[in-house]
């Protein structure tokens, strides 16, 4: 016993001498050495929604400097560049082209794959599937989704057949340095509800856990995957709590536009904000002898650090955005109200806005027994001193198409009261009777939202078939109203306004049947 204590005294004094000439000790007996470690950078972001131009007011970095630092990524080796999605509805830039110069930029990047989002469904299925299969040079994007089903709406069923046109199951890539890497790509299974459900009656989203795990199994033992990352447009609070990491080695998250990062065990889940605020760099490490993946390092990189990345913008990607934008400038540039005093929070006072609009337009089209018109939140704010078309379609980059409907008094009570910005005619008394019927004005959206059984939820009574439409949607709507009010000469807009006392649809005011 003596012998055998000196023995590991001995060695442990000559461990750092050993050390330093080049030997390597594994106490597991692995005996991994650095020629063993193989690296793989994940350049990463999600919900960029058509944020082309650089805001430094709001922390957007632009298409141009994102785009930018993708390219030059590209170009490292053992690299791969993911979108989780929701990348080109939000901008008059963006919109005007139907995501096509985003579709540009992201395949001269050679980005690794794109995850369907649930803002890609907008322009309805054949737009996403004409984006799908648009490339740039000679490269196509690869998409992924997954999860994304055929569906029967009549019989409310799930079919078997993967929608391939919207995007392919998975993808895998063998790096430089020999590393097999899976993506597997799906949309949160609920998402169907969070488009308008006209565009989604053929289509479903199976559950994007079960669709992960075997996916990721199959990459493993039938594609000899070393590392498998799942690519998810969904939050955190969506994936967490599933075993994943019997399954994945990284999860890149989105849509709910959070910056967040959460350790499950060993497994990171990773999200990084939206409109270009921020671009996740991430490495991740593989023994070869132990056949395990580290998370070894992570960068977030900011409007503000992208410009010590790069030192001057690609120039082939400024020639699109310039090609691409001039087909909108003039009318991205209209000034619709200027000198305007007055707050329009994104939450509030811009919908207000929105539905006095809406009101009038209801009026002049010939609908003045519309007894309340309303709409959603807005997605950004107007600020107060000058607006122009961009601004307006920023808050309001939708294509939401305005139904007239006579819709029962307890779908009012429930969602119209609870959730959403009203304007009343001024003539309604605004005494609600649960089971009478009101003519209203509201976006498609909300009139034909469905929950997860697809089934309408909003309006429960509604049948499907609207009554009758307004000429232009909404976004159009507003613009139309400020130059007819001549808001561009500059006046006082008041929120209050336009807003309606929503005591009116306080229940105890509410006859009763």
């Amino acid at each position: 016993m003596k012998y055998k204590r000196t023995l590991v005294s001995f060695i442990v004094s000559f461990l750092p001498l050993l050390i330093s000439c080049g030997f390597s000790f594994d106490p597991s007996g692995g005996g991994s050495s650095k020629e063993d470690i193989l690296e793989l950078n994940v350049v990463a972001f999600n919900d960029f929604h058509g944020a082309i131009e650089e805001d430094s007011n709001n922390g957007r970095m632009g298409l141009a400097k994102l785009g930018t630092y993708l390219k030059q990524q590209s170009e490292e080796d053992n690299t791969l560049i993911l979108s989780q999605g929701d990348d080109w509805q939000g901008s008059i830039y963006s919109n005007y082209n139907r995501g096509r110069l985003v579709n540009d930029v992201y395949s001269y990047c050679h980005l690794s794959a794109r995850t369907v989002g649930n803002h890609d469904f907008d322009w309805g299925v054949e737009a996403l599937e004409a984006n799908t299969a648009a490339g740039y040079d000679d490269y196509v994007t690869p998409v992924l989704a997954a999860n994304v089903y055929d569906y029967d709406f009549s019989t409310k069923t799930n079919g078997n057949t993967q929608q391939i046109e919207i995007g392919q199951q998975t993808i895998t890539y063998t790096l430089e340095n020999g590393l097999k890497v899976g993506i597997v790509g799906v949309i949160g299974k609920d998402q169907i509800t969070s488009i308008t459900s006209s565009y989604t009656e053929d289509i479903c989203f199976k559950d994007h856990i079960d669709i992960v795990k075997t996916l990721a199994t199959q990459l493993r033992e039938e594609n000899d995957c070393d590392v498998v990352i799942a690519s998810a447009h969904t939050g955190q609070e969506d994936l967490i709590g599933n075993n994943l990491s019997d399954y994945v080695d990284l999860v890149l998250c989105g849509h709910t536009h959070k910056s967040e990062s959460t350790t499950e065990g060993n497994l990171h889940y990773e999200q990084f904000g939206a409109y270009g605020r921020y671009v996740g760099n991430i490495t991740l490490t593989y023994n070869t002898k132990t056949h395990k993946v580290n998370y070894a390092s992570k960068e977030v990189i900011d409007d503000y650090s992208i410009n010590s990345k790069i030192t001057s913008i690609d120039t082939t990607i400024q020639s699109l955005i310039n090609q691409y934008n001039v087909q909108c400038d003039a009318e991205a540039n209209e000034v619709l109200a200027s000198n305007v005093t007055g707050t329009f929070k994104s939450s509030y006072e811009a919908p207000n806005l929105m539905c006095k609009a809406i009101y009038d337009q209801c009026v002049a089209e010939g609908h003045s027994d519309v007894v309340l018109t309303y709409c959603n939140q807005a997605r950004s704010n107007l600020y107060s001193d000058q607006w122009d078309y961009s601004n307006i379609y920023q808050s309001f980059p939708f294509d939401n198409v305005i139904y007239i409907e006579s819709v029962k008094g307890w779908d009012i009570i429930n969602e119209v009261a609870k959730y959403n910005n009203v304007y009343i005619n001024p003539s309604f008394d605004c005494i609600i009777n649960p089971n009478s019927y009101y003519k209203i004005a509201v976006i498609d959206y909300l009139l034909y939202h469905t929950n997860s059984n697809r089934s309408y939820d909003y309006f429960y009574y509604f049948d499907g078939q609207p009554d009758d439409q307004l000429s232009i949607n909404y976004r159009l709507i507003l613009r139309k109203w400020l130059k007819d009010n001549d808001y561009n000469t500059g006046t006082l807009m008041s929120s209050s306004d336009y807003s309606s006392y929503m005591e009116c649809f306080d229940r105890s005011r509410i006859t009763q049947a």
